[in-house]
């Protein structure tokens, strides 16, 4: 016997000595109709009338779902329906409106299995790459500072990048980035892309590459240069080792110090010859920087080494 229970046996021998509800409710600390309650039910029930019940009403006038009702939800369940499916079904066929909570409700009671959406599968990657060395360079150009301006150039192909530091965004600056472009490159270039800038469109460049029989494909007018040239606008913007240094490559140190602010204060002289010295660590060291090994062997490297 717990102690509620014993409590309200004292209260029923009280109230059997004194047989006055007013002075045992004074005597006990309860309200009158609580004692009237508790004697009713002992002597009624005996002990087993004074544990505690449910206080749970037996009819609810605005209880809506009945067993016709949900034998409706489950039965739209089997056909594999979510809450908003079934909310709108039981509307559209029956007439019954109910919201997705209540219906929730019923189906986690009722121990059915929750609905899965289906996995979809990735398309797979296909690498944008050229099969020949040199068929197709993409050059960019990207100011990182004040009076300093980065010119790139990857190769499609290989990966190989080509970088210059110049003070302004000139043709006579693209002219001296071509020639040194052609002279660092392993191998003859066929096409360059560029932007629609006019340090490339200028007439002496124009002029540099037919004599050199270089094609000229610039992107096209209604694309932006991020969606055409996206290898040299990530070396700019992820990988451009004149605005980062990487704890890859030997040589360079550690943790995202700029560049760009180091070289405002040296010379011409020797930002030339840091710039070209940076040049080479990165073709020795980043030559597959942009896209990673892990995507798998270049085009030229699967020629190279043929699966066996």
């Amino acid at each position: 016997m717990d102690a509620e229970i014993r409590k309200r046996l004292r209260w029923v021998e009280l109230y059997q000595r004194h047989r006055n509800y007013c002075l045992v409710s004074l005597k006990s600390g309860v309200s009158r109709p609580t004692l009237r309650k508790w004697v009713a039910r002992y002597e009624q029930s005996g002990l087993a009338g004074l544990t505690s019940q449910s206080r749970r009403p037996k009819t609810s006038p605005i209880k809506r779902i009945g067993d016709r009702e949900r034998n409706w939800i489950l039965a739209l369940r089997h056909r594999r329906l979510g809450s908003r499916r079934i909310q709108s079904e039981l509307d559209r066929t029956h007439g019954f409106q109910i919201s997705r909570t209540t219906i929730d409700k019923i189906l986690a009671n009722s121990g059915s299995v929750p609905l899965l959406r289906p996995s979809r599968k990735r398309k797979s990657i296909t690498r944008y790459a050229r099969q020949i060395p040199g068929e197709r360079v993409q050059m960019e150009t990207c100011k990182i500072g004040p009076g300093r301006y980065q010119y790139t150039a990857v190769d499609d192909c290989t990966r190989i990048r080509v970088l210059a530091l110049y003070p302004r965004r000139s043709a006579a600056n693209t002219l001296l980035f071509l020639e040194r472009v052609l002279e660092e490159l392993p191998f003859p270039v066929q096409r360059i892309q560029t932007d629609r800038g006019r340090e490339f469109f200028a007439l002496a460049v124009q002029q540099r590459l037919m004599d050199y029989a270089i094609k000229f494909r610039p992107v096209k007018a209604p694309f932006s240069p991020s969606q055409r040239q996206g290898r040299t606008i990530a070396t700019n913007r992820l990988g451009g080792v004149l605005r980062n240094h990487r704890s890859g490559c030997p040589g360079l140190r550690a943790g995202p110090t700029c560049l760009a602010g180091s070289l405002q204060s040296l010379p011409a002289t020797r930002v030339a010859q840091r710039t070209h010295a940076m040049g080479e660590m990165v073709r020795t060291c980043e030559a597959h920087t942009l896209l990673g090994r892990h995507r798998g062997a270049l085009p030229c490297e699967q020629r190279a080494h043929p699966a066996s």
